[in-house]
C-alpha cells in the first residue's frame, strides 16, 4: 500500500502565492520519499504516485473550500484522501490522535514529522475517508459545436448531428446492457434523432469499461461521478457489510454482529455498556437491519438501540432456552464463540433472526438476478428488512428507461403531432399515481409498524403485571419454605448438640477404661475401601491398632489393600463372608473371629480385656507363622519337583 502523507509547510491556501507543503511517502509501512514541494508539484507528484491514499490532518489545508472540487476530480480514481484526525465535528489534535495510538510526535513538531505521522496513521487505518461523489456514474451526450450559424445546408447538417447523438446514445445502451449495469436515461427529442442524453448509472466510473470521455466533430460525450451534497467521512476501516445485532443488557451487556450472510463478525461484552457505546459499536458496520432480543418480550435497551438505528426489532415468539441457546451457536460457530453466557446469548438472538429472514433473503437474491440489479443487493436487502415491500423498493431504486425498440420509434413517429402531447401527459400523470401511490404504500407500512410496536408494549405491559403477580406469590411460597426449613434446622441442631454431648461422655468413659485391663478397639462398620479411608480419617486409625469390622460381607481386594497399608496388629472380623481376594491380600495379618472374644461396642469404639487379646493374638500370630513357614515349604518343594521333572524331561530327549 502507498501512502502519501502531506503537512503546509509555509504559507496558506488562501494566498495568491502558491504555499508549500512537506510530503513523506510510505510504500508498505517504509518510507521511501521525504520533499518540500509547491502545490504543483504536488500535484504532478500524486498523478505520478498514485498513492492509494492521501493523509492529511485538514483537507483545506490543500485547498480553499471552492476549489476543492476540482482538486477531488483531478485525482486518480484509486487514490482516498483521509483526514487522519477524525471528522470536523470529532475532529482531535493531531499529536494527541498520534498519541493515542503509538505513533511518536511531539506537541510542537516540525512539518515534516507531521506529514510523516499522517502517513504512518493512514497507513493504521485510523482516521476517515474524505468522499465527494455517489457511487454512480453520470454520462452525457450532446452537441460539439453550436448549431445557430450556416447556410442553406443547415437544417440538413442539424440533422446529422441530432441523428449522431441518437446513434452514440444507442451505442452507450449497448454497452451498459453487456456491462449489465442498470441505468436510468433522460432525452431531448430532436428531428431525425436527439439533441440530448443524459444517463445515470448506478455503479462507479471505474466499472463502466469502454465507455469514456470524447469529443468529436459532431458529438461530445462527458462521464463523470455523480456528486454528493456535501463531503462525507467515512471511518477508515469500517467494515462494509450489512449485519444483525444481537443484544443482551444487564449488569455485563454483549452485543454480537452478524453479516446477512450468518457470518460471526464480532462479539463484544462489557460492564456498564451505554447506549452510546452500543451507537459507536454499530457505526463501524454500513447499517443495522435487525436489532435482536434472546427474550420475549424485548427489554427497553434494546428497544432504544433498535430504534437510534432505525433498524427492525426482533424477538422470538417465546424467550429462548439455555438449551436451545447453546445448541444454536455451538452447531453453527463452536464454543470458541463466546467467553461468558451474555456473549452465547447476544450471538443466540442475532443467530435467531438470521435464521427468521434467512428465506426472505433468498428470495431477494432470486430475484436481483432475475432482473439483473445484483448491484442495488445491499440496499434492496436492507430496505426490505426494514419492512419496505420488495416490489416496491425494486420499483423505487429500478427507475431505469427501458431501451427503446426500433418498432416503438417506429410507431411513436406515426402517431399525430396532437396525440403525443397527450400521451406525455398521462405518462407524466401515470407516474405521479406511481410514486403517490408508493407514498401511500410507505404510510402504511410505517402505520402497522407503530401498531406493532404498541401491540408489543401491551402484551410486555401484561407480561410485566404477570411477572409480578407471580413473584409476589413466589416470595411468599418461598417465606414459608423457610421458616420450615429453620424449624428443622433449629431441630437438628439441638439433637446435634446432644448427640455431641453423649459422644464427648463415652469417650471420656474409654479413655478411663483404656487406662485400666481393657484395650480400645476401633470399629468400621462396613468393609469397603470408603469406610477404611474414612476411619483412618475420622478414627485416627494406623499401624498397631486393633480394628473390628462390623460387616465383612462383599469386601473386595481394594478395601482389604487399603486395610493392610496400615499395618494394624489384629483384626476382628468374619472373614469368611469376605472374597477370596480380600482373604488374600490379609493372609499376612492376624485375623480373631469375633466369637473368639469377648467384645463390647461403644459406638465408633470397642473394648476387650487386655490380657485375653494379647494370649489370643500371640497364638494366632504363632499358627499364622507356622502356615506361612509351611506354605513356604510346600512352594520349595514344588519347585525342586518342577526343576527335576524338567532336567529328566531334557536328558531324555539329549538321548
Amino acid at each position: 500500500m502507498k501512502v502519501l502523507g502531506v503537512d503546509i509547510l509555509a504559507g496558506s491556501p488562501h494566498a495568491k502565492v502558491q504555499p508549500r507543503y512537506s510530503a513523506v511517502l510510505l510504500e508498505d509501512g517504509r518510507i521511501t520519499l521525504r520533499e518540500e514541494l509547491t502545490r504543483g508539484k504536488l500535484l504532478k507528484l500524486i498523478r505520478e504516485v498514485k498513492p492509494d491514499r492521501l493523509a492529511v490532518d485538514n483537507i483545506f489545508e490543500l485547498f480553499p473550500k471552492k476549489k476543492l472540487k476540482p482538486f477531488f476530480y483531478s485525482l486518480p480514481q484509486e487514490t482516498q484522501v483521509v483526514q487522519v484526525t477524525g471528522s470536523p465535528g470529532e475532529a482531535k489534535a493531531l499529536h494527541i490522535v498520534a498519541k493515542n495510538h503509538g505513533v511518536k510526535l511531539r506537541r510542537d513538531a516540525g512539518s515534516m514529522e507531521e506529514a510523516e505521522a499522517c502517513a504512518l496513521l493512514a497507513y493504521m487505518n485510523i482516521g476517515c475517508v474524505v468522499e465527494l461523489f455517489e457511487n454512480k456514474t453520470r454520462i452525457v451526450v450532446s452537441r460539439a459545436r453550436s448549431l445557430t450559424r450556416g447556410g442553406q445546408s443547415k437544417d440538413r447538417y442539424r440533422r446529422k448531428v441530432h441523428n449522431n447523438i441518437a446513434m452514440s446514445i444507442k451505442e452507450i445502451k449497448a454497452k451498459l446492457k453487456e456491462l449489465k449495469v442498470s441505468y436510468s436515461l433522460e432525452t431531448v427529442r430532436a428531428d431525425s434523432g436527439y439533441s440530448r442524453g443524459e444517463f445515470i448509472v448506478h455503479a462507479p466510473r471505474s466499472e463502466l469499461k469502454g465507455i469514456k470521455s470524447a469529443r468529436g466533430s459532431d458529438v461530445q460525450i462527458k462521464v463523470t461521478p455523480v456528486e454528493k451534497e456535501r463531503f462525507t467521512f467515512t471511518p477508515l476501516g469500517a467494515e462494509k457489510a450489512t449485519v444483525i445485532f444481537g443484544v443482551d443488557p444487564g449488569t455485563t451487556t454483549a452485543i454480537a454482529a452478524i453479516s446477512l450472510e450468518g457470518k460471526l463478525l464480532e462479539v463484544v461484552s462489557a460492564r456498564d455498556f451505554s447506549l452510546h457505546e452500543s451507537l459507536l459499536l454499530a457505526s463501524k458496520y454500513k447499517a443495522v437491519a435487525i436489532v435482536a432480543s434472546d427474550v420475549s418480550p424485548a427489554p427497553r435497551f434494546v428497544e432504544k438501540v433498535a430504534s437510534k438505528l432505525n433498524a427492525t426489532l426482533f424477538t422470538p415468539s417465546q424467550s429462548l432456552a439455555v438449551e436451545e441457546k447453546i445448541r444454536l451457536v455451538e452447531e453453527k460457530f463452536g464454543k470458541e464463540a463466546y467467553r461468558n453466557p451474555h456473549e452465547r446469548d447476544a450471538i443466540a438472538a442475532a443467530l435467531k433472526a438470521y435464521n427468521a429472514v434467512k428465506s426472505k433473503l433468498e428470495n431477494i437474491d432470486r430475484r436481483l438476478q432475475s432482473v439483473n440489479a445484483w448491484h442495488l443487493r445491499d440496499e434492496v436487502r436492507l430496505a426490505v428488512l426494514r419492512g419496505e415491500s420488495l416490489d416496491s423498493v425494486l420499483r423505487r431504486l429500478l427507475r431505469v428507461e427501458e431501451p427503446e425498440e426500433e418498432e416503438e420509434e417506429e410507431k411513436l413517429e406515426s402517431i399525430p403531432n396532437e396525440y403525443r402531447g397527450i400521451i406525455k401527459r398521462l405518462r407524466n400523470d401515470l407516474k405521479l399515481l406511481r410514486e403517490e401511490l408508493e407514498e401511500r404504500q410507505r404510510v402504511i407500512e410505517r402505520k402497522e409498524r407503530a401498531i406493532a410496536t404498541l401491540k408489543r408494549r401491551l402484551r410486555e405491559a401484561l407480561a410485566k403485571e404477570r411477572r409480578e403477580v407471580l413473584r409476589e406469590e413466589e416470595i411468599r411460597r418461598r417465606e414459608r419454605a423457610i421458616a420450615e426449613l429453620r424449624k428443622k434446622l433449629d431441630e437438628a441442631m439441638r439433637e446435634n448438640a446432644m448427640l455431641r454431648r453423649r459422644l464427648e461422655k463415652l469417650k471420656q468413659e474409654m479413655e478411663l477404661k483404656a487406662q485400666a485391663d481393657l484395650e480400645v478397639v476401633k470399629v468400621i462398620q462396613k468393609f469397603t475401601r470408603e469406610e477404611v479411608l474414612a476411619a483412618k480419617e475420622k478414627l485416627r486409625l494406623s499401624e498397631g491398632d486393633v480394628v473390628y469390622i462390623a460387616d465383612t460381607s462383599g469386601a473386595g481386594k481394594s478395601a482389604a489393600e487399603e486395610l493392610a497399608l496400615l499395618k494394624p496388629r489384629a483384626i476382628i472380623a468374619d472373614m469368611q463372608r469376605a472374597s477370596h481376594l480380600a482373604r488374600e491380600a490379609l493372609e499376612s495379618v492376624v485375623i480373631l473371629e469375633p466369637e473368639e472374644i469377648n467384645l463390647k461396642r461403644v459406638a465408633d469404639f470397642a473394648v476387650v480385656e487386655k490380657h485375653a487379646l494379647e494370649e489370643l493374638i500371640q497364638k494366632k500370630k504363632a499358627k499364622l507363622e507356622v502356615e506361612q513357614a509351611a506354605k513356604r515349604q510346600a512352594w520349595l518343594e514344588k519347585l525342586i519337583a518342577d526343576y527335576r521333572a524338567e532336567r529328566e524331561l531334557l536328558l531324555k530327549k539329549r538321548n
